[in-house]
């Protein structure tokens, strides 16, 4: 499970990245991607898109389906929209 307080994102209690506007870091300082949270869409750091939300579900370009109520128990904290809790799973894993 990840846990986000204000801007810093966390797993088991270790600092895991953190977000900076609509980009999202990793703990080690790398941008992962970002998250374009009108379209729901979230793409890596080369600026490709690799997942985005489309009725109750998160796809990815892997055909992977993550039912966006599962995933907003699963990133938990923050008042993110889903984009951004789909985004901040995607980009850190799981």
């Amino acid at each position: 499970m990840i846990h986000v307080s204000g801007n810093e994102i966390y797993r088991g209690g270790k600092k895991i990245g953190n977000l900076r506007g609509n980009d999202v870091w990793s703990y080690d300082g790398n941008k992962m991607g970002y998250i374009e949270e009108s379209a729901g869409d979230i793409f890596n750091s080369s600026g490709r898109k690799v997942a985005w939300l489309e009725g109750d579900y998160i796809r990815t370009v892997s055909d992977r389906n993550i039912r966006i109520t599962e995933n907003n128990n699963y990133v938990s904290g923050g008042a993110l929209s889903s984009a951004y809790r789909a985004g901040i799973r995607i980009l850190l894993g799981d």
